[in-house]
């Protein structure tokens, strides 16, 4: 996969950006964002 995609991450999370990009070296295949999110306990923050 590595040699197929740059794979970049962002540092910063929780300010609505995605976490992970998969860039393709090869322009005419797709690309991927990858999100994560958090789930709380149920009444926590």
């Amino acid at each position: 996969m590595g040699n197929d995609y740059k794979i970049r991450s962002e540092r910063e999370t929780c300010y609505g950006r995605a976490d992970i990009f998969m860039i393709p070296r090869d322009k005419k295949r797709i690309g991927f964002v990858i999100g994560f999110n958090r789930k709380t306990a149920f009444g926590h923050r």
